[in-house]
């Protein structure tokens, strides 16, 4: 709903343990790797205040294909987008190898 209804395009944080709690609470995630793998498809960009399943969890299920590496790339480039605009960067740092990002989905 924040993204597609909203039109919310910054960056999302699940804090305070909310993407374990797929799995343990909520039990709607089967493990760690699962939990990463649908907080990422529903356009979660970053986890907190640990990274216990957006570590090796999701590593693994990158590699082993169970998690489209195309859902790091956008929530990186959303992360980094933010950075950008907030001068979090080093002064010469010039995004994208002189190519222009475009704007977070």
């Amino acid at each position: 709903m924040l993204r597609d209804t909203w039109g919310f395009t910054g960056t999302l944080v699940a804090d305070y343990f909310g993407i374990a709690f797929l799995k343990v609470l909520h039990g709607v995630a089967e493990d760690w790797s699962d939990a990463a793998g649908l907080a990422l498809a529903s356009g979660v960009d970053v986890e907190l205040p640990t990274v216990k399943t957006f570590g090796q969890p999701l590593l693994d299920a990158v590699g082993s294909g169970a998690v489209p590496e195309q859902l790091i790339d956008r929530a990186l480039r959303r992360v980094l987008v933010q950075k950008v605009r907030l001068g979090l960067l080093d002064a010469d740092c010039e995004p994208g190898a002189g190519r222009s990002w475009p704007a977070p989905t």
